[in-house]
């Protein structure tokens, strides 16, 4: 039987959807999901609603064991699904004050077992963890692909937009938002004079959709990301 979890969004009341329902997934992806996704301590009595404000945990799941899991709103949910895991202090305070969990994030592959409780704005559900694969893993995890644009990691032409860039070992974190209300991210890995991108993410004030894949980029694309981003922090 497949399970339907079905959250509202909280302050905007937004109708549930499913993840990149507002635009399409990658064409290079391997796998997409949300990141609407909160991990809370596993030990702990009570687990929490999803909400940026929880406590959440540095254990990173593990294929085969079954562990709750918090979801923000609007999101809907049918059967099996990824999301993302961050470490407890980057999904509090971003990559930028948290650089040194930038290694340990991770796409889950989840299948939703019961839903504990759910209201506006988030649902505490236990799911079975299927597969997990970490950012450091992606490039043997997937074979790679050129298919479609990266267009999406650079933000509108004469746009006012925040740009954020911060390194860790060969992997490099890029950001950038317009005025709060929608932005990009995304994971390279740089080395051997190679730019290949592992992970991509559109955010706004109703969705936070995430992708997992290996897609390396152009001399020239590379060279964009430079220009863009070109320093870091």
């Amino acid at each position: 039987m497949t399970l339907i979890v079905s959250v509202a969004g909280a302050g905007c009341g937004c109708a549930p959807r499913r993840a990149w329902s507002a635009s399409p997934a990658p064409a290079w992806a391997a796998a997409a999901g949300t990141a609407l996704a909160r991990w809370p301590d596993p030990d702990c009595a009570e687990s929490p609603y999803g909400g940026r404000g929880v406590a959440q945990t540095d254990r990173i799941p593990v294929a085969g064991e079954e562990r709750m899991l918090g979801l923000d709103g609007p999101l809907l949910v049918e059967g099996p699904f990824w999301c993302l895991f961050s470490p407890a202090a980057t999904a509090l305070n971003g990559v930028s004050d948290d650089p040194d969990g930038l290694p340990e994030h991770a796409l889950v592959r989840c299948t939703p077992l019961a839903v504990a409780d759910v209201r506006p704005g988030g649902a505490r559900v236990r799911v079975a963890v299927e597969e997990v694969v970490r950012l450091t893993e992606v490039r043997e995890r997937w074979a790679p692909s050129s298919a479609g644009s990266v267009a999406g990691l650079f933000p509108p032409e004469g746009a006012s937009v925040d740009r954020c860039s911060v390194r860790r070992g060969a992997l490099r974190y890029v950001e950038w938002s317009a005025q709060g209300d929608l932005g990009r991210r995304a994971v390279l890995w740089e080395g051997d004079g190679r730019s290949v991108l592992l992970m991509y993410a559109e955010w706004s004030f109703d969705e936070d959709d995430v992708a997992f894949g290996h897609r390396p980029l152009t001399a020239a694309e590379a060279a964009d990301v430079r220009a863009c981003w070109p320093a870091e922090g």
